[in-house]
């Protein structure tokens, strides 16, 4: 071997060496051109199959080179040039797709998404349940026959309620993963609109408040003395209205029913124009009198009603005070003797006043009362 020619019957292997001239005289095999595919088949067993051809230009290879062998002496060099061995260098068999490994996941994965469009499909059949059992209600409201109401006070009437029969859920349905789920519109519901009849509340009219009139008075008259059986209307105390045109003395007096003396009622000379209290149990009355005369007899309530304001009169007169009490303000301008007596209620009699001359006063008094003013000139009674 050398790298030139020394002399005739020397070749060139593809190393680009040279080699001497074979021994038995054979010319050199021609230089063998660069082989791009190899297919190397195992000597020892011939049914194994062919290495698969080298990878295109561009992948990694690992060539092995062909090193030149020198025969030794006496060896016939081999025949043919001498191939370069070239091993293809492949890449590891890719790993197995994840889904093949993590099977599992994905079974896991599809049974959640399958039970969870279930669920949803469930939620939204309640739904339309419920927007079916609200439209029956509504159909229900909006068909019945609207009446107007009269104003009164008649009860407004009611609908009867309807009952609406419960829905049944449909049976639980496993539906595939891809598969989406319905879309369901649910239409508006219509409330009815619902009329309140006024009411009419009738004005509350007072009962109005009955005055039952005084029983008639019992009236007496006559000429000179005399003994007269009367009766007290309503029984109790009474009210005299009494006159008369003697110019002598005259006199009223209250006997009981045997005819004994309760009490004087008028003593005076002259003409007479007054009233005065009956006391209780009076059955006659015993006159003195020169003149004609009159007695007029009466229940207490036919008496001039006094409310506590100022009341003003001459001689003998009654009234009849409804108040609860206070301070009476009493005056008299006469020079004779001046009364003023109270009969209350329960049976129990006060004098206020009995002074001669003129009165100037305050004085506490009780109510309600008959109150019975003996005078012989002007006075003024007002209650605070």
């Amino acid at each position: 071997m050398s790298d030139s020619s020394q002399g005739p019957g020397w070749w060139m292997d593809t190393d680009g060496k040279w080699y001497p001239p074979r021994p038995d005289g054979e010319a050199p095999l021609p230089p063998t051109e660069p082989v791009d595919d190899l297919i190397i088949t195992p000597m020892s067993d011939p049914d194994v199959p062919p290495v698969e051809p080298l990878p295109p230009a561009g992948e990694p290879t690992m060539v092995i080179p062909a090193m030149p062998v020198t025969p030794p002496a006496g060896t016939p060099p081999i025949a043919g040039p001498t191939a370069a061995t070239v091993v293809p260098v492949t890449d590891p068999p890719p790993p197995a797709p994840w889904y093949k490994e993590n099977w599992w996941v994905i079974a896991v994965v599809a049974v959640l998404l399958a039970a969870l469009i279930v669920g949803i499909i469930l939620w939204t059949g309640d739904d339309d349940g419920d927007e079916e059992v609200s439209g029956v209600d509504s159909t229900l409201a909006t068909s019945l026959p609207s009446s107007t109401v009269p104003e009164s006070t008649a009860p407004a009437s009611t609908a009867p309620a309807t009952t609406v029969p419960e829905t049944t859920e449909a049976a639980t349905t496993t539906v595939a993963p891809t598969t989406e789920p319905a879309t369901t519109t649910v239409a508006p519901t219509t409330v009815a609109p619902t009329t309140v009849a006024p009411t009419t509340v009738a004005p509350t009219t007072a009962a109005p408040t009955t005055t039952v009139a005084p029983p008639p008075p019992t009236i007496i008259n006559g000429v000179g003395d005399d003994t007269r059986q009367i009766s007290i209307p309503g029984g109790g105390l009474g009210v005299a209205n009494i006159t008369n045109d003697g110019q002598t003395n005259f006199e009223v007096l209250a006997l009981d029913e045997n005819e004994n003396l309760i009490e004087d009622v008028v003593v005076t000379i002259g003409p007479y124009e007054g009233s005065v209290v009956l006391p209780e149990g009076t059955n006659f009355l015993e006159i003195t009198a020169e003149g004609a005369w009159t007695v007029e007899v009466m229940a207490p309530a036919a008496a001039p009603a006094f409310d506590g304001e100022e009341a003003a009169g001459s001689g003998d007169m009654v009234l009849r005070y409804a108040g609860s009490g206070g301070t009476a303000s009493i005056t008299h301008d006469g020079e004779e003797l001046f009364m003023v007596r109270t009969y209350l209620e329960n049976g129990t009699t006060e004098t206020l006043v009995d002074e001669d001359g003129p009165v100037d006063l305050q004085v506490e008094m009780l109510g309600p009362a008959l109150v019975q003013v003996t005078a012989d000139g002007d006075w003024t009674i007002s209650v605070n």
